[in-house]
């Protein structure tokens, strides 16, 4: 299962708790909301190495490159990236 649509560290952690395999947070959908999106991002990935989680962390709603770098930079399993931005 993918939980999609992640907002929080907290949503993050119940989705891998619940049993998913992939966790989506979305970077771009967070920067519409005034929340930074590298930092949940970064928290996210955090909590997985210190918990050990299976659940693979998917960098979805990738707008433009730096997504695409604080994704990397973060430890992200995978990302979802658009045509547009990988040119």
């Amino acid at each position: 299962t993918n939980v999609t649509l992640v907002f929080t560290p907290t949503q993050a952690m119940a989705a891998a708790n619940a049993g998913a395999t992939y966790v989506s947070v979305f970077m771009g959908r967070l920067d519409d909301i005034s929340t930074p999106s590298n930092e949940v991002l970064n928290t996210v990935c955090d909590i997985w190495e210190t918990q050990g989680y299976d659940a693979l962390i998917i960098a979805a709603s990738i707008r433009h490159s730096q997504h695409l770098i604080d994704a990397a930079l973060a430890g992200a399993d995978i990302a979802t990236v658009p045509y547009k931005v990988l040119m």
